[in-house]
C-alpha cells in the first residue's frame, strides 16, 4: 500500500498547478529625451496592472554604484520589458523626426537576449515590447522581425493616447496570457 500512496502521491503533485507566489516583473526603458507624453501611458499603464506585476522603471534606479550593473539585474530579474527607442533627431536637417537612443537599444537587446533563453528561464515564457516612433531609421536589424508597436499620432503630430494605451493593454495582456 505504501508504493501505491507514493505512485498516487507523485501522480498528483505532478499535475499539479500551484499558484504563482511572484508577480511578473517589467522592466522599461527609455531616454530622457522620450516624448514625456508617451512615457506617462507607459507608465499609466503598468499601474493599472499593478495588482498583476511589478515593474521597474530604469530612470528611478538610484542606488548607489555602477548603473550599469544596476540595469543588468534588472533585466536578468524580469520577466518582461517595454523600451521606447526613440527619441527626437537632433536638428540639423537629418531625413528622419526621431532616432533610437543607443543606451535604450543596448537594453533592448538584453531583453531581446533574455526572452530568447526560455531554456534558461525556467521553460516560463517571456517576451518585451518594442515601442518606436514612425519617424525613425528602419530598426536595428535584431529587432526587425519584433512586433514594433508604433506609437500612434495624429495628422499634426500630436500623440493619440487613447490608442497607445489600447495598444499597450492589448500586448501586456498577450504577454501576460503567456505567464
Amino acid at each position: 500500500m505504501t508504493s501505491s500512496a507514493l505512485d498516487e502521491l507523485r501522480d498528483s503533485l505532478e499535475s499539479a498547478r500551484f499558484p504563482k507566489l511572484t508577480k511578473p516583473h517589467f522592466f522599461v526603458a527609455y531616454s530622457h529625451r522620450a516624448d514625456s507624453k508617451v512615457r506617462v501611458v507607459i507608465q499609466q499603464v503598468l499601474h493599472q496592472y499593478g495588482k498583476q506585476v511589478e515593474f521597474t522603471d530604469w530612470a528611478k534606479v538610484h542606488e548607489p554604484g555602477n548603473i550599469n550593473t544596476h540595469i543588468a539585474r534588472e533585466v536578468a530579474r524580469s520577466r518582461f520589458g517595454i523600451c521606447y527607442l526613440s527619441e527626437p533627431a537632433e536638428t540639423g536637417g537629418g531625413q528622419h523626426a526621431f532616432v533610437d537612443n543607443p543606451n535604450v537599444v543596448f537594453e533592448a537587446g538584453m531583453l531581446h537576449a533574455r526572452t530568447s533563453e526560455i531554456d534558461g528561464n525556467e521553460g516560463e515564457p517571456c517576451g518585451w515590447i518594442p515601442v518606436r516612433e514612425a519617424g525613425s531609421p528602419p530598426a536595428p536589424f535584431d529587432f526587425a522581425s519584433e512586433r514594433i508597436l508604433h506609437v500612434p499620432r495624429y495628422e499634426d503630430g500630436t500623440l493619440d493616447a487613447d490608442e497607445l494605451r489600447q495598444q499597450l493593454v492589448d500586448r501586456i495582456e498577450g504577454l501576460l496570457h503567456q505567464a
